[in-house]
């Protein structure tokens, strides 16, 4: 406790503590190899925007409304993302969080490496849309 209060007493003024209020967002694998995906695919110009919300509210009618967000609406439950840019059939290039198995000294254990991957640009779109109606 003693540490504590000395660092409560000298901590600078811009430094807070953290409250549940301020976290918007999620840091686990699965969405950050989502947002990979989004920002290859912003920076290929085949999407406008690299923000997973604005791309949400692109196929559903109210990000508000649980029924639009968990795709049972009757109006959106079919939209998808629309691209812009060239869709030609090309060879992308992206990176992904992988899981994988490392054995040392007889030992294993698993560890999250990041893996550069490849496919056609078709696919990788496809995969972006199952993605995203999960995320929604």
């Amino acid at each position: 406790m003693k540490h504590q209060r000395r660092f409560l007493r000298y901590c600078p003024f811009y430094v807070t503590q953290a409250k549940d209020s301020d976290r918007n967002t999620c840091s686990c694998f699965d969405h950050d190899n989502f947002k990979m995906i989004v920002d290859r695919l912003c920076q290929k110009g085949i999407l406008l925007t690299n923000s997973i919300s604005e791309l949400l509210e692109t196929i559903v009618c109210d990000p508000t409304n649980q029924k639009c967000m968990y795709r049972l609406c009757t109006k959106c439950c079919y939209n998808e993302v629309e691209f812009e840019g060239p869709l030609h059939d090309s060879i992308i290039t992206w990176e992904q969080w992988e899981r994988i198995v490392v054995t040392v000294e007889e030992k294993t254990s698993a560890k999250y490496q990041k893996i550069e991957k490849s496919g056609r640009t078709a696919d990788l779109l496809s995969l972006l849309n199952k993605k995203l109606d999960a995320f929604s």
